[in-house]
């Protein structure tokens, strides 16, 4: 096959390569994810098992005694420069043809994200990137024997960095039998936060009809989650701060004290030093609290790792292929809204997009003079500068013209090291907050 210079640069860069991972999800059975290290590599009915070598195949449940065989090769191709060029290739030597992407074929080349169907059983290719979090330990060492202890813990980020899901996944690594109890403070009336956290009994207060469990009371053995810490009344910090020393709880109103153990964990998107200084929180309060364990999590803006990850699992959950191009674009955005936007975004863009390839349009377009705040000029307190404003558009016509430098250069009528430039300080400015 002879390569246009389109089709080179692209599979240059978002190509299957060897070492890459084959995610595999089938119809029955448990997930796995394999590692391509043959340059033929099978997915097949039980019906060829016999006649594969270990380490070349996948083997999928198939439906009504159905037969497969698809076989994914490296074959030779040529480029316009005549410079040869190995490229992965999927093609059915058995059976009907696969669905790649939402569309039938019955060959294709394959790119890093494609997501396949053979049947009912789901395949997704990925990049096999050591520097991924996904292949690294969530904590250090140091950090996995403090979340296996039984201390309180502070997190602390931005709105929308995943501090939830943080909660979760220290529960669920803690080992304690207990249930996880979330509770977002901001979310509740002052005069009802007490009554949620230490239960009442009845008649304790107007509207009192029967005794209430509390939150503290739930998570007995277990975690409980305190959102928006920095919410919480002077009053109750000394109620919680009690507890935080003796374990010991009573009832809005009286009732017997009970003994509980309960691991606290705490977030606020807010600095508590700030906090106190506002004298919004006590100070011993904010020190017991603070002085356990603290994890500050960071946003997306400083961690363009994190876009990468969450758009392989935005894919990999909706069974839809997002183009490499397009997270490389998503890497060099602020999201003030972290994981919240960037969800958001996608889930819309899922919806408008009708079929099972996200790529940069229009739709994308949006969030450049959002974060260049282009959009807002006339009530802006604090404008951008005529240089962001140049870079946020030079920004929009490189993506625009699929990330050819040469083309958008001529575009914007300056040279590619020009362009180039200007991307680079684009991405610089994101990572110092402009």
């Amino acid at each position: 096959m002879l390569e246009s210079s389109e089709f080179t640069q692209r599979f240059d860069e978002q190509g299957l390569i060897l070492g890459d991972k084959i995610s595999l999800q089938p119809i029955n059975g448990r997930k796995k994810s394999v590692s391509l290290k043959r340059t033929t590599f099978y997915f097949i009915s039980r019906h060829y098992e016999s006649e594969m070598m270990s380490g070349c195949y996948a083997l999928l449940p198939e439906m009504k005694n159905e037969k497969f065989k698809v076989k994914l090769s490296l074959v030779d191709t040529l480029s316009q420069s005549k410079t040869r060029k190995q490229r992965f290739f999927l093609c059915v030597e058995v059976g009907g043809a696969f669905k790649l992407n939402g569309s039938y074929h019955l060959g294709s080349y394959i790119e890093r994200g494609d997501y396949l169907e053979i049947g009912f059983n789901r395949i997704q290719f990925k990049a096999n990137d050591k520097n991924n979090e996904y292949s690294k330990s969530l904590w250090s060492e140091e950090q996995k024997s403090l979340v296996g202890s039984n201390l309180s813990i502070l997190l602390q980020g931005e709105t929308g960095v995943g501090k939830s899901n943080m909660a979760k996944k220290i529960h669920e690594c803690s080992g304690r039998n207990g249930r996880f109890v979330q509770i977002n403070l901001s979310a509740i009336a002052p005069n009802l936060i007490e009554s949620e956290l230490f239960g009442h009994v009845k008649g304790s207060f107007t509207g009192a009809h029967q005794d209430k469990v509390g939150v503290l009371k739930k998570a007995d053995y277990g975690t409980l989650f305190l959102d928006e810490i920095d919410s919480l009344p002077k009053d109750i910090q000394t109620k919680l701060l009690l507890f935080l020393d003796d374990k010991s709880i009573t009832p809005v109103g009286g009732g017997v004290p009970m003994n509980l153990d309960v691991r606290l964990i705490f977030a606020s998107g807010r600095p508590l030093n700030e906090v106190v200084q506002n004298a919004e929180m006590r100070r011993d309060f904010y020190y017991r609290i603070s002085n356990g364990i603290t994890f500050k999590l960071d946003s997306l803006r400083n961690d363009p790792l994190k876009v990468l990850n969450f758009c392989q699992d935005f894919s990999l959950k909706n069974e839809v292929k997002i183009t490499s191009r397009l997270v490389e674009f998503y890497q060099t955005l602020p999201w003030p809204g972290n994981y919240r936007q960037l969800k958001g975004h996608l889930e819309s863009k899922l919806v408008m997009a009708g079929g099972k390839t996200l790529d940069f349009d229009k739709f994308d377009e949006r969030l450049i003079e959002q974060s260049s705040e282009l959009g807002e000029l006339d009530s802006m307190d604090q404008r951008p500068t005529l240089s962001e404003i140049k870079n946020a558009y030079a920004k929009k016509v490189y993506y625009e013209c699929d990330k050819n430098a040469s083309q958008a250069a001529k575009v914007l009528d300056i040279s590619s090291k020009c362009l180039r430039g200007m991307i680079k300080t684009s991405k610089s400015q994101l990572r110092t907050g402009g």
